[in-house]
């Protein structure tokens, strides 16, 4: 984790992949648990990133900053964009995905489903842009944007599209049993500060196999 930024009413960090966004079952130090303890203060969480993903996540320091940030979150207000790369070239180069996604929390993973009659089946929407296609590696960089928060979405969308996520030990086959991370980041956050009106966060990834794109990464 590192600080980007931080005033009486938010912090914004970096976490890294891996970290936990708060406290779970394994009891690992979590980003939530250590930036109480740094700042003496309540910590309110109010958007969270899967453990095995990295990038810019903001904290709430108080309940009225929380629950602007939340109902921002509800409206898809507070824009979050994502870089993944992922195996093969998409048939678009920009395409927008609708689908319905239900959720095992037991076996923690999701899965499309044929439509909204399924019990428990929610809209997932997404819209992607190819930014690169490294052919030696058959690797793509996509540029992704959430129109809706649902669990796993990105990584099971773009897996049913037939280019799942390098690295996803749940949704693409080759990683299965390995021991990696999705190369998923959110990279952009632009949230609406209670005082300060819209900031704009950005950080973008380095580790493998973003590295192969170091060059459209400069200049995105």
């Amino acid at each position: 984790m590192r600080i980007l930024f931080e005033d009486e009413k938010i912090i914004v960090v970096l976490k890294s992949p891996g970290e936990p966004s708060q406290a779970d079952k394994t009891g690992d130090a979590d980003i939530a648990s250590m930036l109480k303890e740094k700042c003496g203060c309540d910590i309110f969480v109010v958007h969270r990133l899967d453990r095995p993903v990295g990038g810019v996540m903001v904290y709430a320091k108080d309940s009225v900053t929380a629950a602007s940030f939340t109902a921002s979150l509800k409206h898809m207000s507070m824009n979050k964009r994502y870089l993944a790369v992922v195996n093969g070239k998409p048939a678009k180069e920009k395409s927008e995905l609708i689908n319905y996604i239900i959720s095992d929390t037991r076996k923690n993973i999701s899965k499309i489903v044929t439509g909204p009659k399924v019990k428990g089946a929610k809209e997932a929407r997404l819209y992607y842009e190819v930014l690169a296609y490294d052919k030696d590696e058959d690797l793509s960089l996509l540029d992704i944007k959430l129109f809706t928060g649902r669990h796993h979405q990105i990584r099971v969308q773009l897996s049913s599209m037939g280019n799942p996520i390098w690295g996803d030990i749940k949704y693409n086959k080759a990683f299965l049993r390995k021991r990696t991370m999705p190369a998923l980041w959110s990279y952009s956050l632009e949230i609406n500060h209670p005082e300060k009106g819209i900031l704009t966060f950005k950080e973008y990834p380095i580790d493998k196999p973003f590295d192969i794109f170091e060059k459209n990464l400069k200049t995105y």
